[in-house]
Protein backbone atom coordinates (compact mmCIF):
# COMPACT_ATOMS: atom_id res chain seq x y z
CA UNK A 1 0.00 0.00 0.00
CA UNK A 2 1.21 3.51 -0.80
CA UNK A 3 2.20 5.85 2.02
CA UNK A 4 0.03 8.97 1.81
CA UNK A 5 0.84 12.06 3.83
CA UNK A 6 -1.41 14.91 4.94
CA UNK A 7 -0.87 18.20 3.12
CA UNK A 8 -2.82 21.01 1.50
CA UNK A 9 -4.30 20.68 -1.97
CA UNK A 10 -1.95 22.30 -4.45
CA UNK A 11 -4.87 23.89 -6.33
CA UNK A 12 -7.56 24.86 -3.82
CA UNK A 13 -5.63 24.87 -0.53
CA UNK A 14 -8.02 22.53 1.33
CA UNK A 15 -6.72 19.62 3.42
CA UNK A 16 -5.60 16.77 1.17
CA UNK A 17 -3.42 13.68 0.99
CA UNK A 18 -0.46 13.37 -1.35
CA UNK A 19 1.98 10.73 -2.57
CA UNK A 20 5.05 10.88 -4.82
CA UNK A 21 4.20 10.70 -8.54
CA UNK A 22 6.67 9.72 -11.32
CA UNK A 23 9.67 11.54 -9.87
CA UNK A 24 10.72 12.87 -6.44
CA UNK A 25 9.30 16.33 -7.22
CA UNK A 26 5.92 15.10 -8.51
CA UNK A 27 2.86 14.33 -6.39
CA UNK A 28 -0.59 12.72 -6.61
CA UNK A 29 -3.35 14.45 -4.66
CA UNK A 30 -6.60 13.29 -3.09
CA UNK A 31 -8.70 16.32 -2.14
CA UNK A 32 -12.34 16.45 -1.05
CA UNK A 33 -12.95 19.52 -3.27
CA UNK A 34 -11.00 18.59 -6.43
CA UNK A 35 -11.08 15.49 -8.64
CA UNK A 36 -8.09 13.14 -8.31
CA UNK A 37 -5.03 14.65 -9.94
CA UNK A 38 -1.30 14.11 -10.36
CA UNK A 39 1.36 16.71 -11.10
CA UNK A 40 4.79 15.83 -12.53
CA UNK A 41 7.82 17.52 -10.96
CA UNK A 42 8.29 20.63 -13.09
CA UNK A 43 4.65 21.71 -12.94
CA UNK A 44 4.40 20.75 -9.27
CA UNK A 45 7.22 23.16 -8.45
CA UNK A 46 5.76 25.88 -10.69
CA UNK A 47 2.32 25.66 -9.06
CA UNK A 48 3.75 25.58 -5.52
CA UNK A 49 6.20 28.45 -5.88
CA UNK A 50 5.36 30.58 -8.89
CA UNK A 51 1.64 30.36 -9.78
CA UNK A 52 -0.45 33.24 -8.51
CA UNK A 53 -3.81 32.60 -6.78
CA UNK A 54 -5.86 33.37 -9.92
CA UNK A 55 -3.87 30.78 -11.86
CA UNK A 56 -4.36 28.16 -9.13
CA UNK A 57 -8.10 28.88 -9.08
CA UNK A 58 -8.26 28.56 -12.86
CA UNK A 59 -6.46 25.19 -12.68
CA UNK A 60 -8.84 23.94 -9.96
CA UNK A 61 -11.90 25.09 -11.89
CA UNK A 62 -10.67 23.57 -15.15
CA UNK A 63 -9.88 20.30 -13.37
CA UNK A 64 -13.40 20.15 -11.94
CA UNK A 65 -14.89 20.55 -15.41
CA UNK A 66 -12.35 18.19 -17.06
CA UNK A 67 -11.70 15.29 -14.63
CA UNK A 68 -10.22 11.98 -15.80
CA UNK A 69 -12.92 10.14 -17.75
CA UNK A 70 -12.17 6.85 -15.97
CA UNK A 71 -12.17 8.36 -12.47
CA UNK A 72 -8.41 7.94 -12.14
CA UNK A 73 -5.73 10.56 -11.48
CA UNK A 74 -5.80 13.33 -14.09
CA UNK A 75 -2.29 14.40 -15.04
CA UNK A 76 -1.74 18.14 -14.87
CA UNK A 77 0.64 18.53 -17.81
CA UNK A 78 1.66 21.39 -20.11
CA UNK A 79 -1.37 21.05 -22.41
CA UNK A 80 -3.76 20.96 -19.43
CA UNK A 81 -2.18 24.06 -17.89
CA UNK A 82 -2.28 26.06 -21.12
CA UNK A 83 -5.95 25.16 -21.68
CA UNK A 84 -6.83 26.02 -18.07
CA UNK A 85 -5.04 29.36 -18.21
CA UNK A 86 -6.83 30.29 -21.42
CA UNK A 87 -9.86 30.83 -19.18
CA UNK A 88 -8.12 33.81 -17.56
CA UNK A 89 -8.24 37.20 -19.26
CA UNK A 90 -4.59 37.84 -18.38
CA UNK A 91 -2.05 35.12 -17.66
CA UNK A 92 1.66 35.80 -17.66
CA UNK A 93 2.47 32.10 -18.20
CA UNK A 94 0.01 31.68 -21.05
CA UNK A 95 1.25 34.77 -22.85
CA UNK A 96 4.84 33.56 -22.59
CA UNK A 97 3.99 30.01 -23.69
CA UNK A 98 1.88 31.11 -26.64
CA UNK A 99 4.42 33.67 -27.82
CA UNK A 100 6.99 30.88 -28.17
CA UNK A 101 4.72 28.23 -29.70
CA UNK A 102 2.76 30.23 -32.25
CA UNK A 103 4.53 32.03 -35.04
CA UNK A 104 2.28 34.14 -37.20
CA UNK A 105 3.15 34.50 -40.88
CA UNK A 106 2.01 37.76 -42.31
CA UNK A 107 0.92 37.70 -45.92
CA UNK A 108 2.01 40.67 -48.07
Amino acid sequence: MLDWEKDKCLLCGKEAEKHVYKDPLGDKYICSECPLYAVPGFWNVWIKYFAIEEEKKALASYLKSHPDSKGEFKEIDTEFIIEALKTLPESRLLKKALSKKIKVKREP
